[in-house]
């Protein structure tokens, strides 16, 4: 038997750091309100565990794995500009990475250059390179 249960990584992303006091969005009334949600999500996977653990078969193995912690955020960072002021990632007329034009571009999970660029290795690492130049530059989080 497998189960998988997506709920505590969209709930802790959206929610956690409404805990955190330090958070500038934060007050007590919301914190209060993160912490029931929050534990009320672990209860029921709690509750889920345990219904997995009374159908298991003798001899069975029950394996909770997670992929990583969480934490409030206090801000971001605008990838897509910061490289858009290296002129790296070029819009079509509805403001998306026209991907034909484009060197490179964030997607909201990863930055990809245009694969034309590896037929050219020597044009491919100056792409690269510069990306890292662009990411290694942002020193302020709302750029």
């Amino acid at each position: 038997m497998t189960g998988y249960d997506v709920t505590p990584d969209p709930v802790e992303h959206a929610i956690l750091g409404l805990m955190d006091p330090s958070m500038p969005y934060s007050n007590a009334t919301i914190a209060e309100w993160a912490r029931r949600t929050c534990l009320g999500m672990w209860a029921r996977i709690d509750q889920r565990l345990g219904e997995f653990m009374k159908e298991m078969k003798n001899g069975g193995v029950l394996i909770v794995v997670g992929d990583r912690g969480q934490w409030g955020v206090k801000g971001s960072v605008a990838t897509n500009t910061a490289l858009r002021r290296a002129g790296l990632p070029v819009a079509d007329a509805k403001g998306s990475p026209d991907l034909s034009r484009s060197a490179a571009y964030y997607d909201g999970a990863y930055i990809f250059v245009n694969p034309e660029y590896k037929a050219d290795p020597a044009t491919y690492s100056r792409v690269v390179e510069r990306v890292i130049e662009v990411l290694l530059s942002i020193r302020d989080l709302a750029e």
